[in-house]
């Protein structure tokens, strides 16, 4: 396995639980936002063709810093803008990813062969 992706891997799981552990009750719709895209990244960076990550930031214009410890904080800062955390642009990204959009097509095409 790559080392920078053992690196983002145990960062990356790291800091994202450090986020699950401090929420409150009283979440904000910040934190909870940042969650999201915490189990995001987590979810590509665990793909087992180890190419998820890089596939998806390569697709929504992130740019990896050569150090895996850096690239979650990489991933979030992509997505915030000032104090706030662009949400609903994460997932136009996701859903416009190749491998999304194309099992989106597939489904909606199986949907009109089987009424």
């Amino acid at each position: 396995m790559r080392p920078d992706v053992v690196a983002a891997r145990a960062a990356g799981a790291g800091k994202c639980a450090k986020v699950a552990r401090g929420r409150t009750k009283a979440k904000t719709a910040r934190s909870e936002q940042e969650g999201l895209l915490c189990g995001l990244f987590v979810d590509l960076l665990m793909d087992r063709s180890q190419d998820g990550l890089l596939s998806f930031c390569a697709h929504a214009g992130i740019t990896l810093p050569k150090d895996g410890n850096a690239w979650l904080p990489a991933f979030l800062a992509h997505y915030q803008r000032g104090k706030d955390v662009e949400f609903g642009h994460a997932l136009n990204d996701f859903t416009t990813w190749a491998p999304i959009a194309g099992r989106v097509r597939e489904l909606q095409a199986e949907q009109r062969r089987h009424g």
